[in-house]
């Protein structure tokens, strides 16, 4: 109930987890309108008003535009210093040729990784960057194993 009634609101994403005790609640809202303080109220007055008792609102949080284009930021910087530092270490540890064909490799890895989020339109977050961090260690430690052997 009360996720469609959160959803009557034009949301995009409403998630709504129990957590601690059975009366404890976390509601995650995604939102499309621009007004933060006119929706907050809107929620507040329409849950009291449907679910008749008293709710104990602990903590209100919103994250803006500014967050996450840092977020962003610092995301593609670790991606492109972590991809940088394996390109030099294979640039002086195998000859120019093998080098070549791993920096492609590698930037392969991420760019298939990525293009798919981005096809499928999902939320980039903190998971999603060390993840891709994750692809771009695996990726190295097989091009170093594979170059080794040959």
């Amino acid at each position: 109930m009360l996720v469609t009634l959160l959803k009557a609101w034009w949301l995009i994403d409403v998630n709504v987890k129990n957590f601690g005790e059975n009366n404890d609640f976390l509601i995650k809202v995604e939102k499309k309108l621009k007004n933060n303080e006119v929706l907050i109220s809107e929620i507040k007055s329409s849950l009291d008003k449907s679910l008749n008792e008293t709710i104990n609102y602990r903590r209100i949080e919103s994250v803006g535009p500014k967050v996450s284009e840092e977020l962003l930021k610092s995301g593609i910087i670790s991606i492109i210093l972590a991809l940088l530092v394996m390109l030099f270490y294979i640039w002086f540890r195998f000859e120019w040729q093998f080098s070549i064909a791993a920096i492609i490799a590698i930037f392969h890895d991420v760019i298939i990784t990525l293009g798919i989020f981005s096809l499928l339109s999902l939320e980039i977050n903190l998971s999603i960057v060390a993840a891709v961090l994750t692809i771009v260690g695996y990726s190295m430690n097989d091009t170093v194993v594979i170059f080794d052997r040959v």
